[in-house]
């Protein structure tokens, strides 16, 4: 018979595959350890969980607006106005600043350089040809973390959809970027 533990017991919490908050003291760590709990998932501790519809439906919609915006940007790209200097600017940024990153300080993550070589292609060069840059620029970055299609094609649509939201959203309140650059303080 098992029983009741009190406040100065010193057990570890038991490991919930969920990950949900529990109260009231674990509810006496839930009846003394015969854990069933209204949103436990019944799997075993080297299983994944299972994909759901609603999961498959977020990432192909997520796949389907970032390709949207992606083509949306090259069919209102002005490539004659561009000419050789943003494809100059466009290999150094994928050939060079993609391989360079800086650590942010305090904090587990990094960025690379091309990340402010795509801000600044924004400015210089139009929204649409930032977006396409982005774009084209997550497809090395993207490959380097995982090699599975629909999760490949996920986080370039992430790149294509978070850049053209900083772009449109610029323009809201900018108005034009072109004529940013060009204005005086």
């Amino acid at each position: 018979k098992q029983r009741g533990l009190t406040d100065n017991d010193s057990v570890s919490p038991p490991t919930h595959p969920c990950s949900c908050p529990i109260t009231s003291r674990s509810r006496r760590w839930i009846k003394a350890y015969s854990l069933t709990l209204p949103c436990t998932i019944k799997m075993s501790a080297n299983t994944n969980p299972p994909n759901s519809v609603i999961t498959n439906i977020f990432c192909w919609t997520t796949i389907l607006a970032g390709a949207f915006l992606f083509v949306f940007a090259i069919l209102n790209a002005d490539f004659a106005s561009l000419g050789y200097a943003y494809l100059f600017f466009s290999l150094v940024t994928l050939i060079f600043a993609s391989r360079i990153v800086v650590a942010i300080p305090s904090v587990k993550g990094h960025i690379s350089v091309s990340d402010t070589l795509i801000f600044l292609s924004i400015l210089i060069f139009g929204g649409e040809a930032g977006i396409i840059l982005s774009t084209v620029d997550a497809i090395p970055a993207s490959y380097k973390l995982t090699k599975k299609p629909i999760t490949l094609l996920f986080n370039i649509s992430v790149y294509a959809i978070s850049t053209s939201f900083t772009v449109y959203v610029l323009r809201l309140i900018f108005g034009s970027l072109a004529s940013l650059t060009k204005q005086e303080f």
